[in-house]
């Protein structure tokens, strides 16, 4: 069954070629890469010129519309594979990615396998999900567990977060007219994961590390997701939604306590993102902090959960503060 690798990219020099050549060394040779050019100005499109011109089953299209999410929905329009699998530019895969991902959904007649990654740090290799310890074929209670997991340590369980390393089968995503919201410059991933969990009858999960993640700062500054502005507030309320729909679709037998969680989770990835902007210590990013978490008190429905946040050890708490000092 042909399976469709779909690798958005923007100024992506660097990395394109290696990202590139890891799909196409795939042990899986029953596939297609969909290279889609996001208004690049540096000499990626050139290098993906050259590489379509080397490689049969790598064809290029042009998505004009600026955005990551423009680029993805692109990709699906224009793939014919039954799966499909989403590749970041700068990452990497193994050369057993697709075939253990493929061999796995299709022995269990699965509609959606996520595979472990680790983070490319600093040349280091780190493996994420450490706390997972053993494949999994979610049943009710496997998800409400894990659900509650990702919900209380949500950049510890990872599973649900991204949109690379996994697959998908394009006849959901098309049958329910599923797409990356192009409105979100951040949490785009998190959206479409738990808008095509509503369709999926069987979630699999297995531990082996089949995606590298490259997280050392070639690319990451000219992401979306660093560039946080006010809109951060529009996304977390459509993920609010989208993964509120799943709680209430059956899925979830103890709803209550857990919908508590799911407040906790949205002010925790939003202090994640006040905390980028305070990465680079200008005055333009204090006032900007300010005035984002001013609008996250303006919005009737999200200013209520700062009640429901209850910071781990880990997590940050002079945030939290700092809202109450404000505005309660």
């Amino acid at each position: 069954m042909l399976v469709s690798i779909i690798i958005p990219f923007r100024n992506s020099q660097r990395t394109l070629n290696k990202s590139v050549l890891s799909a196409y060394r795939q042990n899986y040779k029953n596939i297609e890469i969909l290279l889609i050019n996001n208004c690049s100005k540096d000499g990626s499109l050139k290098i993906a010129k050259k590489i379509c011109k080397k490689y049969s089953n790598i064809y290029l299209y042009h998505q004009n519309k600026l955005g990551v999410s423009n680029a993805r929905n692109l990709g699906i329009k224009k793939s014919k594979g039954k799966y499909l699998f989403f590749l970041d530019s700068d990452d990497l895969l193994s050369k057993s990615t697709i075939k253990d991902l493929f061999d796995q959904i299709n022995k269990n007649n699965g509609d959606y396998i996520i595979s472990n990654h680790a983070q490319i740090r600093k040349k280091k290799i780190i493996k994420k999900n450490k706390l997972i310890k053993r494949n999994i074929i979610f049943n009710r209670f496997d998800f409400e567990y894990f659900l509650n997991k990702y919900f209380d340590y949500h950049y510890k369980y990872l599973i649900f977060t991204h949109c690379w390393g996994r697959l998908y089968k394009k006849e959901i995503i098309t049958k329910n007219n599923l797409i990356f919201d192009n409105k979100m410059k951040q949490l785009e991933d998190i959206d479409f994961n738990f808008n095509y969990i509503k369709y999926s009858q069987k979630i699999i999960y297995i531990k082996k590390i089949l995606y590298f993640h490259r997280v050392d700062g070639l690319n990451n500054f000219n992401r979306e997701s660093y560039n946080i502005e006010a809109d951060i507030i529009y996304s977390l309320q459509k993920i609010y939604k989208s993964i509120y729909f799943v709680i209430n679709s059956g899925k979830i037998k103890k709803k209550s306590k857990i919908k508590k969680k799911l407040k906790h989770l949205i002010v925790s990835i939003f202090i994640i993102f006040l905390l980028r902007i305070l990465k680079e210590k200008t005055k333009k990013n204090r006032i900007k902090f300010l005035v984002i978490l001013q609008k996250f008190h303006e919005n009737s429905t999200l200013r209520k959960f700062f009640n429901y946040y209850t910071p781990k050890k880990d997590e940050n708490t002079w945030i939290l503060s700092l809202y109450k000092n404000l505005f309660l």
